[in-house]
């Protein structure tokens, strides 16, 4: 947070709000590999154009990705999906953190983010994290992801999305 006000001090507010979303959506879906080389900014070397915080990529850790589907079924028979998904909250953790906050989880993170006065994160927050975007995103998902996934694992996922979007949303009142 420091580097970015240090190397883009004109920018920084913007930059450091589209760092912030990013953070935002990785605790949302539970990514788990945004190192530093996973996010970026966008800048003119000639100076002509503003930099700004480059569109999110590498996001694909999260959300049950390296669980195999018969691990899964074993979850449907066992009715195990929402212990399975309050373990995947506890646990999925942000490679990157802030200055003293080594060891958390993505909601710890977010839940300090959210408390920084400097800067009005939450506002922004509030903004695109609605459930009516969440219900955009679950009907995405249905429509783009039914041929390539199974039908217990589309409901895993979109299962988990709504449970870690409430505790999320929890840390925006």
């Amino acid at each position: 947070v420091e580097a970015i006000g240090q190397s883009f001090p004109n920018e920084r507010v913007p930059i450091l709000e589209g760092f912030f979303l990013m953070l935002c959506f990785d605790t949302w879906v539970g990514v788990q590999d945004r190192h530093f080389q996973n996010w970026g900014v966008v800048r003119d070397i000639s100076g002509r154009n503003k930099s700004y915080f480059s569109p999110i990529y590498d996001s694909a850790r999260g959300l049950f990705w390296n669980e195999k589907e018969s691990r899964i079924m074993q979850w449907v028979s066992q009715r195990q999906f929402e212990q399975q998904i309050q373990n995947q909250i506890n646990k999925s953790a942000p490679q990157m953190t802030l200055r003293g906050t080594t060891g958390i989880n993505h909601f710890e993170l977010a839940q300090v983010l959210l408390s920084d006065s400097i800067i009005p994160f939450k506002s922004v927050a509030r903004q695109i994290f609605t459930a009516e975007r969440q219900q955009l995103v679950k009907k995405m998902i249905v429509k783009e992801f039914s041929s390539l996934l199974s039908k217990h694992r589309i409901a895993l996922i979109l299962r988990c999305l709504e449970v870690r979007h409430t505790v999320f949303s929890k840390l925006l009142t």
